[in-house]
């Protein structure tokens, strides 16, 4: 008697490529899921480790802030502007800048919802042909608030406010909040000025 050839009928190869079409349907979805997942955690470490810097940058540049004088000897003000959205103030010049010295630094949200930092010598010459200095801290962003807290003067208390222009003195602290455009928000950053309570009076810096 002859043995018969083993072999596949049609229905087994039929239910066999369906269990493997199956297979790698979940096999596929568990990759796509995984790559997801590590994006996003990717994303949310590069964010912290971004905010991270953006924090440290403006702790050491606001806390240096100067209280350079501006205006004539009857009313004299510090150089320090702050708004809601943005402040200006006179620091030493980051490592980053050739021209050393002290500088004009900027911070403020742009048309873009960018956080942008740029400085300018604080006295410029008209012959330099250096441009101001900017440099994008953070993007994506959805809402910036400046607060200063402060005496605005000798008879009034200290207290947070949303503005500083015009004083005869730095503020105490500054704080920024920041939001993300996905809702995400920045731990905020509370930055204690040194110079805030010394000298008493405006420095003048000779040209």
């Amino acid at each position: 008697m002859r043995d018969r050839q083993a072999g596949f009928t049609l229905l087994e190869l039929l239910i066999s490529v369906s269990i493997f079409a199956l297979l790698m349907v979940v096999l596929f979805g568990g990759l796509q899921l995984g790559s997801r997942q590590v994006g996003r955690l990717t994303a949310q470490l590069d964010r912290a480790s971004q905010m991270a810097l953006v924090q440290n940058f403006l702790r050491t540049q606001v806390g240096d802030a100067l209280p350079v004088a501006i205006g004539s000897d009857e009313a004299k003000t510090v150089q320090f502007r702050g708004r809601p959205d943005s402040v200006d103030f006179v620091s030493i010049a980051p490592r980053s800048v050739v021209t050393g010295g002290l500088q004009v630094l900027s911070v403020a949200v742009t048309a873009a919802r960018e956080i942008v930092a740029g400085w300018r010598p604080l006295r410029e010459d008209p012959d330099s042909p250096n441009a101001p200095r900017t440099a994008v801290l953070l993007r994506g962003i959805g809402g910036v608030r400046f607060m200063y807290f402060g005496r605005p003067s000798a008879t009034r208390p200290a207290e947070w406010q949303d503005r500083w222009e015009d004083m005869d003195r730095l503020p105490q602290l500054v704080r920024l909040s920041v939001t993300f455009a996905d809702g995400e928000r920045m731990p905020d950053l509370a930055v204690a000025l040194r110079l805030a309570a010394i000298p008493k009076e405006p420095v003048d810096v000779v040209p």
